[in-house]
């Protein structure tokens, strides 16, 4: 399924991002990590420069926060307690997928993205109250769009990105059902 870039990009990045192969398995099997990993370099630093990615995708690369069972490390500190560091964490081929949520952001339908922000909206300020209504609206949408566990982690990131406290966007992307047996 083609994504749509929800940040905005200028031609040239735009020809940058058309040449980034974002299929894992493809890059190992054709050894094109080493290319690959010099356009996503070379994009990112124009992103991170031009301010055009949201601050909150930042943080949640950057801040142990929002790292749930990151056992108070940072996903980027984990490229660094793996010896990557530098414009190394940006070429490694599994920095792509928070290079994904960088450019395109939650992984979710837009029908999701639209009624979730739209229901956030709608309980005003957030309280401890409402996690669990919108646990429960998460459940019902994950159910009606035959969403599995895999997706719990792009509610997680639609959650912070509604501004809600990491700890609210936790106890609420669990609310995706967990298979039937």
């Amino acid at each position: 399924m083609q994504r749509n870039v929800d940040i905005k990009l200028n031609e040239e990045q735009q020809k940058l991002l058309n040449e980034i192969n974002f299929d894992l398995d493809e890059i190992i099997e054709k050894r094109s990590g080493q290319q690959n990993g010099d356009l996503v370099c070379s994009l990112i630093k124009q992103l991170v420069e031009g301010n055009a990615i949201p601050r909150i995708r930042i943080e949640y690369f950057v801040d142990p926060e929002y790292n749930i069972g990151g056992r108070n490390k940072s996903r980027k500190n984990n490229f660094e307690k793996n010896g990557t560091s530098g414009d190394e964490i940006f070429k490694h081929p599994h920095f792509l997928k928070h290079f994904e949520y960088f450019v395109f952001g939650p992984d979710l339908p837009d029908s999701i993205l639209s009624s979730f922000k739209s229901k956030v909206e709608s309980c005003g300020s957030i309280t401890s109250g409402d996690v669990s209504i919108l646990k429960t609206f998460v459940n019902m949408i994950a159910r009606e769009s035959h969403l599995g566990r895999d997706s719990v982690g792009e509610f997680y990131k639609l959650s912070i990105e509604c501004g809600l406290p990491s700890c609210y966007a936790s106890m609420i992307s669990e609310g995706v059902p967990k298979a039937r047996r």
